[in-house]
């Protein structure tokens, strides 16, 4: 036992030190969260050095300061981060934050590099719109008075830590000390009988603790410092994050572990004898131990899952874009720099390419509030696609009218939203029909939120605009979201015959745009991957401890049993038992957080529990293919090694 429980020590404490660098670099992607927060966005007729010198300029009139950060993916296991801040600001966040430049690294985040910059170094590219204040909400206000008939955007708010990094460092060692003080607990039960012989032999018990108790300490310190070293200055992990709790919990742990062994000098020297009564009670703290960590591992498994699925979801997108991967996304900006004037253009645009069949217009408005399905609007350009994708639309006859395409359940709330929607963003009513499908389908929709947005939606509510007019509410972000298929010479003369600020006009190919979001979705899945495998292992060697010591504290029954010739049903009928009920107990609970939780979808964490269900059988089932095979001598001992 004592074997088992140094090499479930060490690695617990690997898998501590190891989620503390993570927590570090979680940090990273979240500290600017807790600094007063607006938007700001670049008017059409201004440059974004003008833009950033004159939010610098106001700043420093208010006397606060303003950063912003822009990351980027630079493979799919590491990024940079670079905060470009006025001067003051590095102070600032290394004091508050924790933020220092450098490299570090991380098991499951990620590697990660921050870098400092000025705030009027910020890359002409980038699209920045999110801003941070250092200071005086107040003067973090005024200052945004002054700018807001420019720049638009939100009123400054007060900041709001994400995650409790403190908090969270707390509880990993709190749920890690735990779970080895229990196999302390398993050790000493176990090492009660042979203790107390060797007493009756005259050796001194106290001796005997005492040579336990520091050898546990002598261990603990030992590959906790060791791992320590490795993790820090071989791996280069930041592993020193919060150091004064990591200290204060391995000195905890020292002094309750010493507690656990002090407990054999006072123990009933029948009652050990048995192995009745407290192994009962050991057991019943197992099983609920057993069964919070499956609630805990089922929830964060649950983001690991998130991670897989939205990152899987994008990169099913590429078939899509290597069909329209001569589109460009366009972003066209007028002269005298008015949103009419820009509107007007694009309109004019989107309707001029789609005459000539070369749009695709497939745009997220809304997810339906009565019928809870995304709704897309469409127009012919796109119809060859819709067809495609929804067999009962080939070889019907379409009218210059709207079409509803939806599904048949729901029907009648989904032609209500449609309708709401087609009035808004047609700007008229408009003579409607509607048609509706059986079939599963994923149809594309784009958005613009600020950057482009793409997804497969399933079963979505349809608006088929076939009137051939253009004159949409929200005309720029309609447009925006919609693909165009441009040659160099076509763009050129577009260019020149329109009354177009070249320096603010953007075109972006589709393929392209796909294949640098791809990057980070790419991050997005292996990371998710690495975290779904490091908790599994985690909660392997939780269940395999709980399952073992059962085995051992039973194995006089099983040895009787299996001499006396029970089937394996009536042989294990008590431990088949005791995993069914922890289960049972534990997908209860599961299924009450996730209909709870509102940011976690219920299925990832329903998800989480089966995959450890399954795990936890396959442990059980191993063990009693082990047993099975063992002579009743080693089954008598106890002697099942994990």
């Amino acid at each position: 036992m004592k074997k088992i429980k140094y090499i479930s020590s060490i690695l617990i404490i690997a898998f501590i030190f190891l989620f503390i660098g993570d927590m570090y670099v979680w940090n990273i992607d979240y500290f600017e969260t807790e600094y007063i927060t607006t938007t700001m966005y670049q008017p059409l007729n201004k440059s974004k050095k003008e833009m950033f010198g004159e939010i610098e300029k106001t700043a420093k009139k208010n006397n606060c300061f303003v950063f912003t950060v822009v990351r980027n993916i630079d493979t799919v296991y590491s990024e940079t981060v670079t905060v470009y801040g006025m001067d003051g600001v590095k102070e600032a966040v290394s004091k508050k934050s924790s933020i220092q430049t450098g490299k570090y690294r991380s098991a499951i985040l990620g590697d990660v590099e921050v870098k400092m910059a000025s705030f009027l170094e910020i890359p002409e590219k980038c699209d920045v719109e999110f801003f941070y204040f250092i200071g005086k909400l107040e003067d973090a206000r005024a200052c945004k008075r002054e700018l807001v008939d420019i720049y638009g955007g939100s009123v400054p708010k007060i900041g709001y830590v994400s995650f409790h990094a403190i908090r969270n460092v707390m509880i990993i060692w709190a749920i890690g000390i735990l779970f080895i003080l229990l196999l302390t607990l398993f050790e000493t039960t176990l090492l009660k009988k042979e203790m107390i012989i060797r007493f009756l032999y005259g050796e001194s018990l106290s001796n005997l603790v005492l040579k336990r108790i520091i050898c546990d300490i002598v261990a603990c310190i030992g590959y906790s410092a060791f791992l320590f070293i490795i993790l820090k200055y071989g791996l280069q992990i930041h592993v020193d994050y919060h150091i004064k709790i990591s200290i204060i919990s391995i000195i905890s742990f020292c002094l309750l572990n010493s507690l656990v062994y002090l407990r054999i000098l006072f123990a009933n020297y029948k009652s050990a004898l048995s192995m009745g009564k407290s192994d009962k009670n050991i057991l019943k703290f197992s099983y609920a131990f057993k069964i919070g960590t499956i609630i805990v591992v089922s929830i964060m498994m649950s983001v690991g899952i998130e991670m897989i699925a939205s990152g899987y979801g994008y990169w099913c997108q590429k078939d899509f874009f290597e069909q329209y991967k001569d589109y460009s996304y366009v972003s066209v900006a007028a002269k005298d720099g008015t949103m009419e004037t820009t509107e007007k253009l694009m309109l004019e645009l989107l309707a001029k390419k789609n005459k000539e069949r070369k749009a695709f217009f497939s745009v997220y408005l809304d997810n339906g509030f009565f019928s809870r399905r995304p709704c897309i609007m469409c127009n012919e350009s796109s119809l060859p696609y819709m067809q495609e994708h929804i067999k009962l639309l080939k070889g019907l006859k379409f009218n210059k009218k709207v079409y509803f395409i939806v599904p048949e359940i729901k029907k009648e709330m989904a032609v209500e939203e449609l309708k709401m929607l087609s009035e808004m963003y047609k700007k008229q009513k408009a003579d409607y029909e509607v048609i509706t499908y059986k079939d599963t389908i994923d149809i594309m929709g784009i958005s613009n939120q600020g950057k482009i947005v793409t997804q497969y939606y399933k079963k979505p509510n349809l608006i088929l605009d076939m009137t051939g007019t253009f004159n949409y509410f929200n005309g720029i972000y309609m447009t925006q979201a919609c693909m165009f298929k441009f040659n160099d010479a076509e763009w050129k003369e577009y260019l020149n015959q329109n009354d177009i600020s070249e320096e603010l006009t953007f075109i972006t190919n589709v393929y392209s745009n796909y294949k640098h979001i791809l990057k980070s979705y790419q991050r997005i899945l292996f990371l998710g991957s690495v975290l779904l495998f490091i908790l599994l292992i985690i909660e392997i060697i939780v269940v395999r401890t709980v399952i073992y010591y059962e085995c051992t504290i039973n194995s006089v029954e099983l040895a009787i049993r299996t001499t006396l010739g029970e089937t394996i049903l009536e042989k294990y009928q008590r431990l088949f038992l005791s995993t069914f009920i922890s289960l049972l107990l534990s997908g209860i609970s599961c299924f009450i957080i996730a209909s709870k939780l509102s940011q976690i979808s219920p299925y990832y964490i329903l998800t989480g529990f089966l995959i450890l269900g399954l795990a936890e059988l396959g442990i059980l089932l191993g063990f009693v293919r082990r047993i099975e095979k063992a002579s009743v001598q080693r089954i008598l001992k106890g002697n099942m090694s994990l």
